[in-house]
C-alpha cells in the first residue's frame, strides 16, 4: 500500500488521550480544596467582642437558664450562649473531609492522565519528526499508564507498523475493537494491518465495518475499494470508488483510483479527466501525478507523461520508480541522453533506498547499456527491458 499517508491528518482520528480529562480534573480539586477551606472557615471563625457587648445580646444571654444548651448550627449561635465558639457541626466537619478526600482522588487521577498526556505528546513529537522508534517507547509508556486507553492502543499499533511490525500490531488493534465503538479509527487501522499483511478479505471487512460506523468518510470507501482490487474483484472496487466520488466529488484520492480503473479498461478519456482532476486537487501528491502519468503511456502521449513523471520527482525526489519510468518514456521519445541519466539516477537511488523498486535494477542496467551503444555507437548485445 506504501506509505501509511492514509491517515493524511492524526487529528481526525484521534485525539491526545488524557488532555480534557486532566484539566477537567484539576479544576475539580481546585474547587473542593476552595470549598473545604470555606467550610473550615465558617467553623473557625471566631465573633467580635462587640456582638457581646450589645444590649440585646447581654438580656437574651442573661434570660438564658444555665443549662440550656442552643443548637449548634453557627458560630453566632455558640457564642451567644458562651459555650463553643468554634461553630464545629457534625454536617460541616463531614462536608469538610469529603471536599479534601474527593480532592485528594481528583488530583491523583489527574496526576496519572497528566503523565500519559506526557508520553503522548513525545509520542506525536517524535511522529511528526518521522522518529517511529523513538514514538514506539512512549506510546507503550502511555498504555501502561492508562492500559484501557483505546486511543493509546491505536496509536502504538500505528508506530509499530510505521516500524515495520505490523503483525505485533493486530494484537492492540483487537483489544482497541472490542466491543461497541463509535470510532472507526481502530477498524480502519486494523484493516490497514492486514492490507500489509497481504490479507484483502479480513481488511475489508474491517473497512466495512468502519463504513457502518461513518458512512459519510469518503476515504473508507477508497480504501474498501483498494482492497477489493487486491482480491482482484475489480468491478466491485470501482463501485466503491464511484461512491466515494459521490459522497466528495472533489475528493482526489477516489477520483485518482477510478481514474486509473477506468484507464486501465480502456476509457481513456474519462480516465485521464478524473485523474487530471486529481492532480488539479492534490497537486503536491507524488501518487496521484504517477498514476496520471502512467494513464498518459497507457495511451501512447509519452510527452505528457513524461512531464509528470518530473512533476513527480520535484514533489518527491527519493522514489526511485518515477526515474525508470521518465526513462522509459524520454527512450520511446527518442531521447536517449535523457533516458540514459534517468535510468542511472534509478540505479542510484534503488542502491540508496533499497524495496520492492530494485527488482528493477538489472533491466536498467542493461537498458543502459543499450542506450551507451545507441548514444556512442558502441555494438553492444541488446536485452529486453521489464518497467517495475
Amino acid at each position: 500500500m506504501g506509505k501509511l499517508h492514509i491517515f493524511q491528518s492524526a487529528a481526525k482520528f484521534f485525539q491526545e488521550p488524557g488532555q480534557l480529562k486532566m484539566q477537567a480534573l484539576f479544576i475539580l480539586s481546585a474547587l473542593l480544596f476552595i470549598t473545604a477551606l470555606y467550610v473550615a472557615y465558617r467553623a473557625l471563625r471566631r465573633p467580635k467582642k462587640d456582638l457581646y457587648e450589645m444590649p440585646a445580646v447581654s438580656a437574651g444571654l442573661s434570660d438564658t437558664e444555665g443549662d440550656m444548651v442552643l443548637p449548634d448550627m453557627d458560630p453566632l449561635l455558640s457564642a451567644y450562649t458562651g459555650k463553643i465558639a468554634n461553630g464545629w457541626t457534625s454536617a460541616r466537619r463531614n462536608a469538610c473531609v469529603a471536599c479534601l478526600v474527593s480532592a485528594t482522588v481528583c488530583v491523583v487521577l489527574g496526576y496519572r492522565d497528566m503523565r500519559v498526556y506526557g508520553f503522548w505528546h513525545k509520542a506525536e513529537t517524535s511522529m511528526r519528526t518521522k522518529d517511529p522508534a523513538a514514538a514506539l517507547i512512549m506510546y507503550k509508556q502511555a498504555l501502561a499508564a492508562a492500559p484501557h486507553s483505546a486511543r493509546a492502543q491505536i496509536r502504538l499499533s500505528q508506530a509499530l507498523i510505521e516500524c515495520g511490525k505490523p503483525a505485533d500490531a493486530l494484537p492492540h488493534l483487537r483489544a482497541a475493537t472490542t466491543g461497541e465503538t463509535a470510532d472507526a479509527s481502530g477498524w480502519t487501522l486494523l484493516g490497514s494491518c492486514h492490507m500489509f499483511l497481504d490479507n484483502a478479505r479480513e481488511a475489508e471487512r474491517c473497512y466495512r465495518e468502519a463504513t457502518r460506523i461513518t458512512p459519510k468518510d469518503p476515504e473508507l470507501f477508497v480504501l474498501t475499494g483498494l482492497s477489493l482490487e487486491r482480491q482482484h474483484k475489480v468491478q466491485d472496487a470501482e463501485r466503491e470508488f464511484e461512491y466515494a466520488v459521490q459522497i466528495s466529488p472533489e475528493y482526489p484520492r477516489a477520483l485518482s483510483h477510478l481514474g486509473t480503473i477506468q484507464t486501465v479498461k480502456g476509457d481513456m478519456q474519462q480516465g485521464i479527466a478524473n485523474l487530471t482532476k486529481a492532480a488539479h486537487n492534490a497537486p503536491m501528491d507524488p501518487e496521484i501525478r504517477d498514476a496520471l502519468a502512467l494513464a498518459y503511456a497507457r495511451s501512447g502521449r509519452h510527452m505528457e507523461a513524461a512531464g509528470e513523471f518530473r512533476a513527480e520527482i520535484a514533489i518527491d525526489p527519493d522514489r526511485p520508480a518515477p526515474y525508470f519510468n521518465l526513462a522509459h518514456a524520454l527512450e520511446v521519445l527518442g531521447q536517449y541522453p535523457g533516458a540514459l541519466s534517468a535510468y542511472e539516477a534509478y540505479v542510484r537511488k534503488c542502491s540508496q533506498r533499497p524495496g520492492p523498486a530494485m527488482v528493477g535494477v538489472p533491466a536498467a542496467a542493461q537498458a543502459c547499456l543499450r542506450l551507451k551503444s545507441i548514444i556512442y555507437h558502441i555494438p553492444l548485445p541488446q536485452t529486453g527491458q521489464t518497467r517495475p
